[in-house]
């Protein structure tokens, strides 16, 4: 597995009290791909892939992604269904994931907006 990119670092020079007690967010999809990743009916899909990771990686409130060494995750398989994708994100907080899930430029080019009365985020709650 390819080594992570993080926009931070956690070196024990960073692991202060407020540090340890601070929360991300992680977000996981998994889903089932209508066709093999290299036929022409996923191309539009996979092209799309390293705008969407370049623009989460330069969003605010983004901490980390998986990827392999294609720079995506799509080469990891976690289930013998070769047609199974996952993708795993890491965010410093829900607000930031919302944000970025919609109301990115890019992801407003190609989905419709979020219903009107979108209920209220929750409250972060810790233990």
């Amino acid at each position: 597995m390819a080594t992570p990119r993080s926009k931070r670092t956690r070196t024990p020079a960073t692991w202060t009290p407020e540090a340890l007690n601070r929360h991300d967010i992680a977000q996981l999809n998994v889903g089932r791909a209508v066709a093999p990743l290299d036929d022409a009916v996923m191309a539009d899909f996979m092209n799309w892939l390293d705008e969407i990771n370049a623009l989460a990686e330069r969003s605010p409130g983004f901490v980390w992604r998986l990827q392999g060494d294609n720079g995506n995750n799509t080469s990891l398989k976690v289930s013998p269904d070769p047609l199974f994708i996952v993708n795993l994100s890491v965010w410093s907080s829900i607000e930031a994931l919302y944000d970025f899930s919609y109301r990115s430029d890019t992801f407003k080019e190609h989905f419709p907006p979020p219903p009107k009365h979108a209920p209220e985020l929750p409250e972060a709650r810790t233990a």
